[in-house]
This record gives structure tokens, sequence and C-alpha cells, in this order.
């Protein structure tokens, strides 16, 4: 047995152990259900971020998926033991008038509120290492025998009783267990910026001050800073590109001079992630590329990467979205390009205003893209609607 998790109960009889046992389990139960509810807050959230940012797509109530997922990683015994990182398991040894404990698994979560309890004393004794200098020597070879004895009575099969906190099931956590356990914005920002820049091929501990900042920037303006239950219900949808060839080009894509901006009393809407687009080839043929104002830097390139499906936004390692159900011909005509201008627009009183321009390099993907999926969680309602979550 381990030194450090051996006990000796003050206990006089069944009745007091039993008593004992009972306000330990319902101690110990919170204990692991906070435990379990953190993990699956934690799964649930980080989806829900990364889909936030573009790096997923989700369809479904993203809650239960996560409760399935963090039982389905708890539901089986490994080396004898059910749901190993959340279980307790404590034997009890009855050695003439001493009852004995050895908690044979546990973490230390577990091991403080057992030691806190006033009829615990610790009494741990191993054969194998040398007497603490705190222990005299009358002492621990008293601890000896008594340990020696509970050894051979549970080798023969009996003296012996376990208390287990989980047996073979898990239990059913709420939403008020689960909403308790949501992390802290800022934890949810910093994984979501490590997520980013590995998605970028980056180090996160190794990012520029200004790289972390613009990483920081852009999911600070995606994810939601307060979460219900209802935000995690709420499905994916993916938006279409529309393919147009007017005779000329709106006002809004190509005019030469952008129109003015509204007056600074209005608050400019920022869309989360690029989610539709439209094409547009003016009588001269040049070719523009609408899409929402999610504030592209100005002095870098933007890319477009074509699919075989979609089609995706990047800037400076970032991804801002991804557009899917693009008809063939849209898709077909950007593979022919190399480059492409891109307008960011805001929608302002029914108007598309003119917000950007960027140059932006276009490459095809689709061949040996994989299983790469279409990343979209926003689209574009009215102006009085904003940006909406579904």
């Amino acid at each position: 047995m381990e030194f450090d998790r051996g006990y000796r109960l003050r206990v006089s009889g069944l009745g007091e152990l039993t008593k004992l046992l009972g306000a330990y389990r319902t101690h110990a139960l919170r204990i692991m259900a906070g435990s379990y509810a953190e993990q699956i807050a934690r799964t649930a959230v980080t989806t829900l971020d990364a889909a936030a940012v573009g790096l997923v797509q989700h369809k479904g109530d993203l809650l239960e998926k996560a409760k399935d997922s963090v039982a389905a990683a708890h539901d089986r015994a490994t080396d004898g033991v059910y749901a190993r990182s959340l279980n307790c398991l404590i034997e009890f040894h009855f050695v003439g008038p001493a009852i004995l404990a050895v908690m044979t698994h546990g973490g230390e979560r577990f091991r403080r509120p057992w030691e806190s309890r006033r009829e615990v004393v610790k009494w741990g004794w191993s054969r194998d290492m040398t007497r603490p200098s705190h222990i005299g020597e009358d002492a621990w070879k008293d601890r000896g025998r008594f340990w020696s004895e509970a050894a051979k009575t549970s080798a023969a099969g009996f003296g012996m009783f376990r208390f287990i906190l989980l047996e073979e099931k898990l239990p059913v956590l709420g939403w008020n267990a689960i909403g308790r356990s949501i992390p802290d914005f800022e934890w949810r920002v910093e994984h979501c910026v490590r997520k980013l820049a590995a998605a970028g091929g980056l180090d996160a501990a190794a990012l520029s001050e200004r790289d972390r900042r613009r990483f920081e920037d852009r999911v600070r303006g995606a994810i939601r800073q307060q979460l219900d239950e209802a935000a995690f219900a709420r499905q994916a949808i993916t938006g279409k590109a529309k393919e147009k060839k007017p005779p000329a080009a709106p006002p809004a894509v190509s005019s030469p001079q952008p129109p003015k901006k509204p007056a600074p009393s209005k608050r400019e809407h920022v869309a989360s992630i690029v989610d539709h687009a439209d094409i547009v080839v003016a009588s001269d043929g040049r070719a523009f590329m609408a899409v929402p104002y999610v504030g592209f830097r100005a002095e870098d390139r933007v890319f477009i990467q074509v699919g075989s499906r979609d089609i995706t936004f990047m800037q400076n390692g970032i991804q801002y979205g991804s557009v899917g159900n693009i008809p063939a011909a849209s898709r077909d005509y950007l593979r022919g390009l190399t480059s492409i201008t891109v307008v960011e627009v805001v929608e302002t009183d029914g108007k598309r205003l003119l917000r950007a321009k960027h140059t932006a390099m276009v490459s095809d993907i689709s061949l040996g893209e994989g299983l790469r999926r279409p990343l979209q969680t926003f689209r574009r309602r009215s102006h009085d609607a904003g940006i909406q979550e579904i």
C-alpha cells in the first residue's frame, strides 16, 4: 500500500462507520459531478467558439453531443476501475479493535475532503520504507502489526469491504450543473487564439504582440461573451454564393469613389465571418467579389482558396470563414483567375455601402483537399437585426 493513503478510523462501530461514509459519499459525488460537468462544458464551448471563428462547422445540439462524447470517454472499466478518472475507491479492514482504510484509487480532489474528516486519522505504513522521523519506533511497529494482519485477512477473503463511488453508471447532468462550469471568457479567448494559430501553422507561444492582438481581436469579435443553454442548440447554416453578370457593375461595387460613411453616431455592424459572397463581372470584364464587412487589414493580402465545394477566405493565416453550395459555373470562373478585387460591404438603411477594397489572390485547392468541410456558422440578416448566430 502507499504510505500516504493509509488511515485509521475513530469510529466505535458499524453505525458510526456508515454515517461517516454516507456523509463522505455526498461530498465526493459533488466533487465528481463538478469535474464531469467541467469536462462537458469545456467540450461544448470549445466547439461552439471554434465554429464562431470559422474553424469548424456544427449542426444539432452541441450540449447533447458533448454529453455523449464525454460519457463515452469514461463509460468503461480500466485496470478494474470503472470511469477511472472520475471514480474513488476505499478499502476497509477490520483488525481486532481497529478499522483501517486505504484509498486505493482517487485523485487529490477526493483525498483532501476525506482526510479533513475528524474521524479519519492518517495512519500509513509500509514495510519497504524507512520509519518517518515524526513517528516513534514503538508506534511504527504497532502500525506494522495491524497492517500485516490486514494483508493476511484480505488475502484470505475476509475482514474487508470496499467503498465505490461509481459502480457502472455515470450521473445524468442538467444545464444547472453544466452552466456553472462554463469557462470564463478570457479562458475561451486564449483557447481559441491557440486553435487559430495552430490552424495557420503558427506556434501560439511564439506569436508577436501584433499577431496575438490580431488573433484576440478576431476572437473577441466572433464569440459570444454570455452563454445560455439555447446557445448550444442552434445550428450552423451554409451560406450560398451567387453569380451575377449584369451589363455593368452595381454602383455600390464598381463606383470609382467610395460612398460616404454614415454619421459617426450610427454604429457600423461588422460581420463575424464571411458566409456569403456575390461575384460581379463589369461590362469591361473586371471581376469583383462583394462580401460582408469583416475588417480585413488594408495593408495585407487576402487569399481566396477555391475547393471542390466551397471557397475559403484567409488573411495572415487567419480563416475568415467559407462559403458553400457555390454554383459550379462560379467555381470554374474563379479557377480561371489569379486575382480578384474583393470589396467589403455594409448594409445600411437598405443600401450596400463599400467600406474597403482589397486585391485577393485566388488559388485552386480542389485537388488533394481531402475531406475538408465548409466552415460557416453565421448568416446576415437585416440591418436592424444585425448578425444572428444560429
